[in-house]
């Protein structure tokens, strides 16, 4: 009996089995799609699940140092060239805008002394005049507008000083000068990291601090007086119509004021002579002139040139000798027949001197320290005395 029991019962279960519903394709795809749904439904919670399986364990941070920041450029202080002669130094604007510090050894020769554009600011050609030198500098005033002028300020040793674009340590400093590396160019501006001035170049590494500008733009007493001494020396060739022509020599000495009025002294010696069928006549003169002059400069490309026209008059206290010789024969005498009997006689006179003073008129250029000059001291009374002299020598 209990075999039949457990015999049916295990017939039943297929027949359950295959009374249950299939389930459809249609249910599954629902299915997956229902579960899609809700998974876009909720993005916080797929983040959530994505972050957590993306969390990594990262490597310690190591800072990295601070960068060290480059010193601001501070603005250049303008800057112009100076030109002397052979000589050339740098300036720039100080106090107001038409005076300029440069170091004192441009301004030596003033008679050629301009001002040369170095970026375009300023006029080439402008008039300088020098105002003061003190302690090795110049201070410069200028008949033109030349910018803005520098600011002071001050420098510690071990601070960086700048030279336009140029940058340097202040290495050493006292009352008045500091060093630095070689940076420097004669007579430029050195200025802090503010752009302030803080000394100004007299070498390749040294520099006047610019405490020292006070002391320039008070100086009265360093300043070159606007005249200055002259010396001149030079060989003449004079011609006279009367007599051969005859070299001689020339001093002068005076002052040149402004760079345009001259009053010069000359002396000169000249002797010469001619000779006739009866005698020699010898003719000295020590002469002393003095004349007002008118200078102009200027420059053709690189070579300096001075003008100058002169008017004056001439002192020449002049003596004539007159020499005669005479060879007489013994009266009666043939020389081609023998030798004869003769009598030599050598006869010399003195005139009185002769005091003249001429008005002269003189024209000269220079080429640099060469200078070429003509002078004619004018004889009213009689003209063929009229002189005429070329010169070459050392100045006007």
């Amino acid at each position: 009996m209990r075999r039949l029991s457990f015999l049916a019962f295990l017939l039943s279960v297929p027949a359950l089995a295959l009374a249950q519903p299939p389930t459809s394709p249609e249910t599954n795809e629902t299915n997956e799609t229902n579960e899609t749904n809700e998974t876009n439904a909720t993005p916080e919670a797929s983040e959530t699940t994505e972050t957590v399986e993306a969390v990594v364990p990262e490597p310690p941070v190591v800072p990295e140092p601070p960068a060290i920041p480059e010193p601001p450029t501070a603005p250049s202080l303008p800057t112009y060239r100076v030109r002397s002669g052979a000589n050339e130094a740098r300036a720039f604007v100080y106090r107001d805008a038409r005076h300029l510090v440069t170091t004192a050894n441009v301004v030596a020769d003033r008679g050629s002394l301009r001002l040369v554009t170095d970026d375009g600011a300023a006029p080439d050609g402008a008039r300088l005049e020098v105002v003061s030198v003190e302690g090795g500098l110049a201070l410069l005033r200028a008949d033109v507008d030349l910018g803005t002028p520098a600011t002071l300020g001050t420098v510690e040793v071990g601070e960086r000083v700048r030279r336009d674009e140029t940058v340097a340590l202040a290495l050493t400093m006292d009352e008045q000068r500091l060093r630095t590396s070689e940076i420097c160019v004669v007579g430029a501006p050195l200025t802090n990291e503010r752009g302030e001035l803080v000394a100004v170049c007299t070498s390749r590494t040294d520099a006047r601090l610019a405490s020292q500008l006070d002391a320039l733009w008070e100086s009265t007493s360093g300043a070159p007086s606007r005249w200055r001494g002259r010396l001149t020396i030079g060989f003449d060739y004079r011609v006279r119509q009367d007599f051969e022509p005859v070299l001689g020599g020339e001093v002068g000495f005076g002052v040149l004021g402004y760079d345009r009025i001259g009053f010069l002294v000359r002396t000169a010696f000249f002797q010469n002579a001619k000779s006739d069928d009866e005698s020699t006549r010898l003719r000295s003169a020590f002469e002393v002139g003095a004349e007002v002059q008118l200078q102009h400069a200027f420059r053709f490309g690189a070579l300096p040139i001075r003008l100058g026209l002169g008017l004056g008059a001439t002192y020449r206290p002049v003596k004539e000798r007159r020499i005669q010789e005479l060879l007489e024969i013994e009266p009666g005498c043939d020389p081609s027949a023998g030798p004869c009997a003769a009598t030599y006689t050598r006869t010399r006179t003195d005139s009185d001197t002769d005091h003249r003073v001429l008005p002269t008129a003189r024209f000269g250029v220079a080429f640099g320290g060469l200078a070429f000059a003509y002078t004619a001291a004018i004889d009213v009374d009689e003209p063929k005395r009229t002189t005429h002299t070329l010169t070459i020598g050392t100045g006007l």
